[in-house]
């Protein structure tokens, strides 16, 4: 079976905590950090603090990204820095890749979410963003992975679109 990504990103890091432990919905997990110092090897080591300590940890710059991956392996997630790399995106994000089609849920999930900018579902990676903000006008809509997005528009709403590897409903 293919993976599924889902994707979301905002301007500060809150409401992807609140995502994430929305997506967790109470089951056990595991967390992974990459300390500032060690991008380029990316050495991620076990974090024995919970989603509150991580998030300080990023907010001051001490963690650049995370692993958390729930104990039944089926699906894990990543939480990234703004410009985590040299081809980074000047937002947060967070990252959730599913080996099971549960994407849908967390599309949805994501959306309720205050302060979430943007969220896709894409085939096997993340999609290519250019460097600015996500915008309704930026987002990359004909994206050959695009599965799914919605894009919050100026007033609040969210644009949503299907993309081009959006697989027949009933293939699922």
């Amino acid at each position: 079976m293919a993976q599924l990504i889902v994707e979301a990103g905002a301007d500060a890091l809150d409401p992807l905590v609140l995502a994430a432990e929305a997506l967790l919905g109470g089951e056990s997990f595991r967390i992974e950090a990459l300390p500032a110092p060690d991008t380029r090897d990316l050495l991620y080591r076990d974090f024995p603090g919970g989603l509150a300590d991580l998030g300080a940890l990023l907010r001051e710059g001490a963690v650049t990204s995370a692993r958390i991956a729930p104990g039944d392996g089926r699906w894990w997630m990543m939480l990234f820095r703004p410009m985590f790399d040299s081809d980074g995106a000047p937002w947060w994000s967070l990252v959730v890749e599913y080996r099971i089609l549960a994407a849908d849920r967390a599309f949805e999930e994501l959306k309720r979410i205050p302060g979430v900018s943007f969220v896709s579902v894409s085939m096997e990676e993340s999609l290519d963003f250019g460097p600015g903000p996500v915008t309704p006008g930026t987002f990359p809509w004909t994206h050959f992975r695009l599965i799914r997005a919605a894009v919050r528009d100026g007033a609040g709403g969210w644009v949503e679109r299907r993309g081009p590897a959006e697989m027949p409903r009933d293939a699922e």
